[in-house]
């Protein structure tokens, strides 16, 4: 399947994309890297990708497996090389469920199955980077 993208310069470090499912993007540079910084950066454009990726993928599994939760953040800690490039080395995912009486095993399970099966963007950036994640439950307040 092929798919077609655009992006346009809108100047300085600027750039705007329509999606193919039709969705405006933007993107710029930081300040220190001479952009405006009106739009996130392409860097964090991919780990939004990757966290929002892991992210609908787990909850679809969940929702299979009828498992209910209140809250689920996913944090980032990653590492850059101090070259040139600065790329990146290690990303470490941080899966936080809130709920009460959350199902380890099977939150475990979705995670896993994300993170080597379905999970496009990580599929993409294991070849490459360092991915690693954890999975924290936290006691909902009722």
């Amino acid at each position: 399947m092929t798919k077609e993208y655009l992006y346009e310069y809108s100047g300085k470090r600027e750039f705007y994309s329509r999606t193919p499912s039709g969705h405006d993007l933007f993107t710029d540079a930081s300040i220190e890297s001479g952009g405006n910084g009106r739009a996130a950066t392409p860097v964090e454009m991919v780990l939004s990708g990757l966290a929002g990726c892991t992210g609908i993928d787990v909850t679809m599994i969940l929702e299979k497996k009828r498992v209910s939760f209140d809250s689920l953040k996913i944090r980032m800690i990653t590492e850059r090389t101090d070259d040139e490039m600065r790329h990146f080395e290690k990303i470490h995912l941080i899966y936080e469920f809130g709920g009460h009486d959350l199902p380890l095993a099977k939150i475990q399970q979705a995670v896993q199955l994300s993170q080597d099966k379905y999970c496009t963007v990580a599929a993409m950036l294991k070849g490459s980077i360092k991915l690693s994640y954890e999975i924290k439950l936290v006691e909902s307040q009722k």
